[in-house]
């Protein structure tokens, strides 16, 4: 079983986030983000302009649909694909760092 169908299931996706999850899958199986630079990896997969030296990635998803189970699939897939192990997360506030951070707090559900 591929790694999206295989988080999908064990996270228990809803439709948009698996979509997006599928998306990021596309567009990442592309590049390698070790070795390419922003510029190669913006002239490999198109549409996409980082406006950073770095990669950041950013999904517009409706109020309640999991961004945040979402963050935590595309962190597994980037770790488990990828094999990156830091990320940084920016929140707009302590509240919803708070809550962010709390979600992923092992035994969390």
């Amino acid at each position: 079983m591929d790694i999206v169908k295989h988080l999908s299931n064990e996270l228990s996706l809803r439709v948009p986030q698996r979509l997006s999850l599928v998306n990021l899958d596309s567009q990442l199986s592309r590049v390698d983000l070790f070795k390419d630079s922003s510029q190669e990896i913006e002239a490999k997969i198109g549409a996409i302009k980082f406006d950073t030296k770095f990669p950041s990635l950013c999904y517009a998803l409706a109020t309640g649909v999991g961004k945040t189970k979402l963050m935590g699939a595309m962190m597994l897939y980037l770790y488990q694909k990828k094999g990156l192990r830091n990320f940084f997360i920016l929140t707009p506030g302590e509240t919803i760092y708070t809550k962010t951070k709390a979600n992923f707090t092992r035994g969390n559900e």
